[in-house]
């Protein structure tokens, strides 16, 4: 039990530390609870961009909860109210932390759905953190033959001919991340195909994403449109600013493509799968990603609690929101599937790339 607190902690950190989004640092010195349970409402409320795509109840979420925070509410008390409130936004850029524990909405394989009629009714619900997905990096090296480290990047050849590239997430300098990929890509450029392995990558910093996919794209391609919340109304937003992405580097690497998702593929790392399958060279194999793209930004409470959450909307080229729901797979297998040793979905990605690219 107690290192799946330490997991958690460190994911809660991961997301406030290398989420792409502005810090807000409260002067408030009113320290009691109810204070503190309204400001972070009132935080969401004010920016929060997802109420209308997840059909959130934001102010029946209040009537529901508010009352269960008095005077008299611990700590533990006030963060459990506020857990429960967030949970209900079933996102993954949505993150609360304290000194003694932390939590991340969207966590749970099945997202708690808010519904007014349980209001004055005496409701206890469970927060859990939801069954991750099996993944066994150790595994993976029974396929690979002389994995290579570059950077942050692990690469290696597969059976003589496919190339393997293990993308833990995104962060650090954009300048070494730009000559650590073409590095790797001078290494397996001769090969036949690549499996790009996202399916432990949980974003980061976004133009290091674009670097990366940069190197994967024959031409330029618009990926997606996002909009900030910019009002007071909850439909208040920018324009749609289309994003695109064009061809950079050394070299691009344009032979068949598979990409590995899953459950903890999420934010850049989403954004590269759906930058990336627009091209007919690419196959995406795997479990539905996480499900959260849109922009974040960053705040601390008077008590100094830090809290993280979503201020833009992300849709794809074809203007579809996978927020909450994430990007299926074009091939679906779960890393539940896999055995002790074996990696099924890796396996099916080998599968491909050696009887050419499945349609």
């Amino acid at each position: 039990m107690k290192r799946c607190v330490h997991i958690l902690w460190v994911v809660v950190i991961s997301v406030l530390t290398f989420s792409c989004g502005k810090s807000i640092i409260g002067g408030d010195q009113d320290l009691s609870p109810e204070h503190n349970f309204e400001i972070l409402w009132q935080e969401f409320n004010d920016f929060y961009a997802l109420f209308e795509t997840k059909n959130v109840d934001w102010d029946g979420i209040y009537r529901f909860l508010r009352p269960n925070i008095t005077p008299q509410s611990t700590q533990q008390e006030l963060f459990s109210i506020c857990a429960l409130m967030l949970a209900y936004l079933n996102d993954r850029h949505v993150a609360l932390v304290t000194p003694f524990s932390g939590f991340v909405s969207g966590r749970s394989d099945e997202p708690l759905t808010f519904d007014p009629s349980i209001v004055g009714r005496d409701t206890t619900i469970a927060l859990g953190g939801g069954r991750e997905e099996s993944f066994d990096f150790d595994r993976v090296r029974n396929y690979v033959g002389n994995m290579h480290s570059q950077g942050s990047l692990q690469y290696g050849i597969i059976q003589n001919h496919i190339g393997y590239l293990f993308i833990p997430g995104f962060s650090g300098s954009v300048k070494d991340w730009e000559s650590d990929i073409d590095a790797v890509l001078e290494q397996l450029h001769n090969t036949s195909g690549i499996i790009i392995d996202l399916r432990q990558n949980r974003g980061g910093v976004s133009g290091i994403a674009r670097v990366v996919m940069a190197r994967f794209v024959e031409t330029t391609q618009v990926y997606g449109y996002e909009e900030f919340r910019n009002g007071p109304n909850r439909s208040d937003f920018t324009s749609p600013r289309e994003l695109k992405i064009e061809p950079a580097g050394a070299r691009q690497y344009i032979n068949p493509i598979v990409l590995l998702i899953g459950k903890n593929t999420a934010s850049a790392a989403e954004i590269i799968v759906l930058a990336l399958r627009e091209f007919s060279y690419v196959t995406v194999v795997g479990s539905p990603t996480a499900g959260a793209l849109g922009g974040t930004k960053r705040g601390q409470l008077p008590n100094g609690w830090m809290y993280q959450l979503t201020i833009s909307k992300f849709v794809s080229a074809d203007m579809i929101s996978y927020e909450g729901t994430g990007i299926s797979p074009d091939i679906a297998i779960g890393s539940s599937d896999s055995t002790d040793t074996g990696d099924l979905v890796l396996e099916k990605g080998i599968e491909i790339l050696v009887g050419g690219p499945e349609g």
